[in-house]
């Protein structure tokens, strides 16, 4: 991941929930070298539609659907990214045989101080 010119806040740190649902262990074994990859581009995905929660946020690597940002933080992400701010995901670990996923949540700032500017 380049981060490098750019400012970046750290918003917060979490568990991926919905791992055990979403991932047999065998896929995430395959998964581990492309989501620890610094180049891996996990995605942040807005599910409003999302029959559980209408603030989920689905986390991809390519076009698979490693599980969800949790509820207790996506309200808050969610209404940041549905206003457009560049909220982005990195995969810091990942335990494949616990089906588990450890990921942190990043905000770009160059478009507020590009607001700001004005």
């Amino acid at each position: 991941m380049k981060l490098e010119n750019t400012m970046i806040i750290s918003l917060t740190e979490f568990r991926v929930a919905g791992v055990f649902y979403e991932c047999e262990i065998e896929e995430l074994e395959q998964l581990k070298i492309d989501l620890l990859h610094p180049d891996c581009g996990a995605v942040l995905e807005l599910e409003p539609e999302n029959e559980h929660d209408a603030k989920a946020i689905a986390v991809y690597c390519g076009d698979f659907r490693i599980g969800y940002v949790p509820k207790t933080v996506n309200e808050v992400i969610f209404n940041m990214m549905n206003g457009k701010l560049n909220v982005f995901c990195e995969i810091l670990n990942v335990e494949a045989q616990a089906q588990k996923v450890y990921a942190r949540l990043y905000l770009n700032t160059d478009m507020l101080l590009t607001l700001g500017e004005h």
